[in-house]
């Protein structure tokens, strides 16, 4: 009796395994989830070999500098790469090449044109403050130099991940760069954390070029045959609102780590870096599920299959929380010494860190899913809003908490702006699914 009561509880869990596991999504998600295990292992053995090689202060330098790159890439696609996503899936399915083909020309010109504006604006501020900082500087002209493969790697990204092609849009994009830093790290070292990000800069670009070459080749005849057609203003319009949600999205991953050196120190800006790093575990998973997820919830909702999208976004959901959480009990019940057993003896082992950042990390990856579903469904305007007053807040935090908490500031505010964040989002989302795409 009792075992059968047991067997009853226990059925709807079961049931809901079940269907995620029968999910197509799941399956695309299963075999792209390998790829990005292996690129994440990368990334971490990357600095790990950084701090070892360089200490908290040289791993500081290249965080902070590829992470000014990474914003700034992101400013200067500006937007068109969440288009692809939510244009190409439908416009394919649909035939509709000459608008298809405009896009494409189109996102690659746009691309071009701001990674060039960019990447200058950013040396100019590096060059301003040499005076000042003369290691600033030369990492921001560095980042200078990084920030348009990082941009045309984002669009080659979602391009690839529009025709359900996920696995060269991982390798590309997380996997090439520090490939290649590893193979020079560990066969002749690194002289500085200058020569790292130009190593760092190298392999990506080879592999965005690769990749750029191995698109064009897959696309069907009729593409090349069609008239590039389309509206630019309509497109520019859904990608400047596109953009104020991705780049505030991902400057409130990167404003933490390129404050804290100002303001404090590049030291504890590796500290809380290295730090980071390791808490990647939990975000790893979304990161190949928002790859797969975000064209599918496109075409459902631009089809109108409201039924569909509402099973769709439930079942990325359900793989966010079960791919995310395991994660996050792994690291709180972590041994003390886990920065320094990855990074050496010359970090600071505070597991008081690693647990703020564990718990805020676990939230953004559980928001993943919501933010994907509200930007594929024209709300993007929305999102960049509440992601643009969260980042200015973050800032306020940091200018008020880091001089007088440290690398913990950075860990609070970030905590505090996931959760809100994430309620918000919610909420958002739910109304929109419960409402039938209204």
């Amino acid at each position: 009796m009792l075992e059968s009561a047991r067997s009853s509880s226990m059925a709807p869990a079961r049931g809901l395994v079940a269907r995620l596991l029968r999910h197509d999504m799941s399956r695309a998600f299963g075999a792209s989830m390998l790829v990005s295990i292996g690129a994440r292992v990368l990334q971490v053995l990357m600095a790990a070999l950084l701090g070892r090689q360089l200490g908290p202060a040289g791993l500081g330098v290249f965080t902070v500098a590829t992470s000014a790159a990474l914003l700034v890439g992101e400013i200067a696609a500006q937007g068109w790469p969440m288009l692809m996503s939510r244009h190409i899936p439908f416009l394919t399915k649909s035939g509709e090449w000459s608008e298809l083909r405009g896009l494409l020309r189109m996102a690659n010109v746009m691309v071009a044109i701001g990674s060039l504006l960019a990447s200058a604006a950013l040396y100019g501020v590096g060059w301003w403050v040499h005076s000042s900082d003369t290691t600033y500087s030369a990492g921001l002209s560095l980042a200078a130099l990084l920030a348009p493969t990082v941009a045309f790697s984002r669009l080659r990204r979602q391009q690839y991940a529009a025709l359900h092609k996920p696995i060269p849009a991982l390798l590309i994009d997380e996997a090439s760069a520090p490939l290649g830093l590893i193979v020079v790290a560990a066969t002749v070292g690194l002289a500085s954390a200058f020569s790292g990000i130009l190593i760092y800069t190298l392999a990506w670009a080879a592999a965005v070029i690769a990749g750029s070459i191995a698109f064009r080749r897959i696309w069907p005849g009729e593409l090349g045959a069609a008239e590039p057609g389309g509206s630019f203003a309509t497109w520019w319009s859904t990608a400047t609102g596109g953009l104020l949600a991705t780049v505030s999205r991902m400057a409130m991953t990167k404003v933490d780590v390129l404050m804290l050196a100002p303001l404090i120190s590049f030291h504890d800006a590796g500290i809380y870096g290295a730090a980071l790093r390791i808490t990647y575990i939990l975000t790893f998973p979304q990161v190949v599920l928002t790859t797969v997820l975000t064209p599918r919830l496109s075409a459902c909702y631009w089809a109108a299959d409201y039924a569909k999208l509402r099973r769709t976004f439930l079942a990325g959901l359900g793989i966010a929380a079960a791919t995310c959480i395991p994660f996050a009990v792994l690291l709180i019940l972590s041994p003390v010494g886990l920065i320094q057993l990855v990074f050496g003896r010359s970090f600071v082992n505070d597991s008081a860190l690693l647990l703020y950042l564990t718990f805020g990390q676990m939230t953004v990856s559980l928001t993943m899913p919501f933010t994907s579903l509200l930007l594929m469904t024209g709300r993007e305007w929305i999102v960049g809003v509440l992601y643009s007053v969260l980042l200015a807040a973050m800032i306020a935090g940091n200018f008020v908490l880091i001089p007088t908490y440290g690398y913990f500031g950075p860990a609070y505010t970030n905590l505090v702006a996931s959760v809100l964040l994430f309620l918000v989002q919610a909420a958002l989302t739910y109304r929109l699914v419960a409402g039938n795409g209204r």
